[in-house]
């Protein structure tokens, strides 16, 4: 789900994704989106 998450975002020329995930997750593979992880 997440890469179709990223995916959606790069087609949509999104700045960056915001995400819960934390870090070391595959979600920060990516280098199409920028990640920033929303501390909770």
């Amino acid at each position: 789900m997440d890469s179709l998450h990223i995916a959606a975002a790069y087609l949509l020329d999104a700045d960056e994704f915001v995400t819960s995930e934390k870090p070391g997750r595959s979600i920060y593979r990516t280098s199409l989106v920028k990640i920033v992880y929303l501390f909770g």
